[in-house]
């Protein structure tokens, strides 16, 4: 335990160098452009290849500390890296044709750029590991305390703090018991007993699926229409949905913590954890089909790493079958065929061949795309506080009152209108592109962006507070390997994974929508009588019936 501690201590040393290192780089560059030891050329090169070993030390770090590296920290860490710095790293191996970022910004904009995104990644898992790190001790801690406690335990469940009506059988329970065995099951799982039953989550999983089914439907094939007709591009020339019509999304979007819900509540039901990933990858399809890749993917990742961790683990060959699927094949042609609009049979097969065969290299392509995003960085910083001013945190306060949607009138929603600000990627739209602006385009934007529009240079420090932050809430569901609270955090991250290449209205909302309120709902029921919970169970299998 000792040498574990020491080093994961010698990691924390390791990244507090490589920050140090930038903050001097930064410092010494700033001072001095003109005379520094490199030229802008070579400094962006070597900047552009010091973020692709950040990437590797990341997750090569992440791994040291956590022994994981198929967890919800990692996928957003990925989600960072692609939209952010996806073409950072083909400019390392020169595969960027059109050059870095199209030849929007100059060099010397292009190494302020690579800096802040290398900056940004590194204070973020700066953060992500300080919390691990201290979690582990804490709770190591807590556990010796804890197994002392229960010395005058007999049942060895009790002393392991672990349910003992969840006591499996045969060869597990006799390596607790004492017993011998001839070998040893690797991929068994022990979780402790949540606070929440089984039985609840699942009743409030299936509440909230069979409510969002046919809204999903509707939302669906209404998007499916306007992009069959007008290509991709259409669905952002629509004007906002406002008022009542607004419900239809929000109730669609339930979808998520009753799927996930089931999937964690549904221990002895396989059918309806079945039933349950059948719905997300029809949900997939579907905005497959409509265009939206990072929408359409999301969700699919968060329940397979639930699956994974609840049900039973996925062999690690099938995950990179199905990675290299998404980025070698349906990422290229979504995106090669998104604006084609009605009259092209765009699933027949020589189409698909002929789009396919059209791309000289679809990984390449995937990642140069999605790493465009970036612009949005490079944008932010000509424009702030050149021509507006820094918010001070005010966009993150928008976040929040934007929490009740817009759903009791039309128009601009109240918030956005008391208190003076837009929604980041409404306003940099509008800067770069009125026209586009007021036919619903979007450029989407960047959480790097939104940290430096609020607070210039020193976004970095709320850049470690959002790692620390969210690493936080990974381990409150890890810690304790509660299936109710892994579910919680699939939820929140089918939303939150999209983070990285938007702002912070996107977090807020879904996070209290569609994971605190479920959770909360499921404590109250948990601590109502047993007699009355059972009575909703009866009604809800009625109504079925």
């Amino acid at each position: 335990m000792v040498r574990k501690d020491k080093n994961n201590w010698l990691v924390m040393l390791t990244q507090s160098y490589i920050l140090i290192g930038l903050l001097i780089f930064g410092l010494v560059y700033a001072a001095s452009p003109s005379g520094f030891l490199l030229s802008v050329d070579t400094s962006f090169q070597l900047m552009c290849q010091l973020f692709l070993g950040l990437v590797i030390w990341s997750f090569a770090s992440w791994y040291l500390v956590t022994k994981r590296l198929f967890d919800p920290y990692v996928l957003f860490l990925l989600s960072a890296i692609i939209f952010n710095g996806g073409q950072i790293i083909l400019e390392v191996f020169q595969l960027n044709e059109k050059g870095f970022l199209a030849n929007t910004f100059s060099v010397a904009d292009g190494l302020q750029i690579v800096y802040i995104v290398t900056l940004s990644i590194a204070t973020m898992h700066f953060g992500a590991l300080l919390c691990v790190v201290l979690d582990r001790r804490q709770s190591e801690s807590s556990k010796f305390l804890e197994f002392l406690n229960r010395g005058g335990a007999t049942d060895p469940y009790t002393r392991l703090g672990l349910d003992p009506s969840a006591q499996p059988s045969g060869l597990l329970s006799s390596s607790l018991t004492g017993g011998r065995s001839s070998f040893h099951t690797k991929n068994t799982t022990l979780f402790r007993s949540s606070i929440i039953p089984a039985s609840t989550a699942l009743m409030v999983g299936q509440i909230l699926l069979y409510l969002s089914i046919i809204p999903v439907m509707v939302v669906a094939i209404g998007a499916i229409q306007v992009a069959r007709s007008g290509g991709y591009a259409s669905l952002y020339e629509q004007q906002a949905v406002t008022g009542a019509a607004a419900s239809v999304q929000i109730i669609a979007d339930f979808i998520f913590p009753g799927v996930f819900l089931t999937i964690a509540g549904a221990q002895r039901k396989p059918r309806l954890r079945i039933f349950a990933v059948i719905c997300i990858l029809l949900y997939t399809c579907a905005k497959l089909t409509i265009g939206t890749r990072g929408a359409a993917v999301m969700p699919l990742l968060a329940m397979l790493w639930l699956w994974d961790s609840v049900v039973r683990p996925i062999p690690r060959s099938l995950l990179a079958a199905v990675s290299a699927l998404m980025l070698l094949v349906v990422f290229p042609l979504v995106g090669a065929t998104r604006n084609e609009v009605a009259g092209v049979d765009v699933f027949s097969i020589d189409f698909i061949t002929k789009t396919l065969t059209g791309i000289d290299n679809p990984l390449v392509a995937s990642i140069s795309e999605m790493g465009f995003s970036a612009t949005t960085i490079g944008w932010t910083i000509d424009l702030v506080p050149n021509v507006r001013p820094f918010a001070a945190g005010m966009t993150y306060l928008v976040g929040i009152l934007v929490l009740i949607p817009n759903v009791f009138s039309a128009g601009r929603h109240p918030a956005l209108t008391m208190s003076g600000y837009d929604i980041p990627d409404f306003w940099l739209v509008g800067e770069l592109d009125r026209e586009f602006a007021q036919r619903g385009g979007s450029f989407g934007f960047s959480f790097i962006s939104e940290a430096y529009l609020n607070f210039g240079w020193f976004g970095i420090i709320f850049m470690g507070l959002l790692g620390f932050g969210f690493a936080k809430l990974v381990q409150w569901a890890l810690r304790e390997r509660d299936p109710i609270k892994m579910a919680t955090i699939a939820i929140f991250v089918s939303f939150f994974l999209f983070y990285p290449r938007g702002s912070s209205e996107m977090v807020f909302r879904p996070f209290v929508w569609y994971c605190l309120f479920p959770y909360l709902w499921m404590r109250w029921l948990s601590k109502l009588n047993p007699n009355r919970v059972k009575g909703l169970l009866n009604a809800l299998r009625k109504g079925k019936k």
